[in-house]
């Protein structure tokens, strides 16, 4: 039996989520590493961009989140490459919980960020721009068989619904699928993990 692969990553609710998630909606086993020098790890060209996450699998290293989802995703057959349409609208769903994060994350990073984060949550914000597209769009119903799209926009609404809880309270088709998907066991252990993107 192949040993389970290993995730370098801290034990935060950050870029990491949807890996995670589908690991475990996959039944893939899955460590994390999180007792790591990362500035050692740099030092010695372990990463190869001198960033985490980073996957060791097998004689596999890889780097960058979403290669590590996808491949994840592949090992576990949760691309939705089975169906053309699925795959399509899961790849859709990854870039766009990319986007989300990255929206938190310079939202973080802002000079004031708490009156960024209050801004983007305003009506008309940001943050709404985004779920207010979702809201039109047909989402992935059944965790059980969900590709890994699904994971990745639950994982970055996550971290909205952590940061504003009533955010979603006005886009009901979101809420329900966010509602769903959380409550899964994929993302037993994930759910309690500490937020890194906070407001104050």
């Amino acid at each position: 039996m192949s040993a389970p692969m290993k995730l370098f990553y801290w034990p935060i609710k950050a870029r990491n989520i949807a890996t995670l998630a589908v690991a475990q909606a996959a039944k893939i086993p899955l460590v994390v590493e999180s007792n790591f020098d990362i500035a050692a790890l740099k030092a010695d060209g372990t990463l190869p961009f001198g960033q985490v996450p980073y996957l060791v699998d097998g004689d596999l290293k890889i780097a960058q989140s979403g290669a590590i989802l996808r491949h994840v995703a592949r090992k576990g057959k949760r691309d939705g490459s089975e169906n053309e349409a699925d795959f399509a609208r899961s790849e859709m769903f990854i870039e766009e919980s990319v986007d989300i994060i990255n929206l938190v994350a310079k939202t973080f990073y802002a000079a004031d960020k708490a009156a960024a984060f209050d801004q983007g949550f305003a009506a008309g914000g940001d943050f709404h721009k985004h779920l207010g597209f979702l809201e039109k769009l047909p989402l992935f119903e059944d965790p059980s068989s969900a590709p890994a799209g699904a994971f990745a926009l639950t994982g970055s609404i996550d971290l909205l619904v952590q940061l504003e809880p009533t955010v979603l309270d006005t886009y009901p088709k979101v809420k329900s699928f966010y509602n769903t998907f959380i409550k899964s066991s994929a993302f037993d252990g994930i759910r309690d993990l500490p937020m890194y993107y906070t407001r104050k």
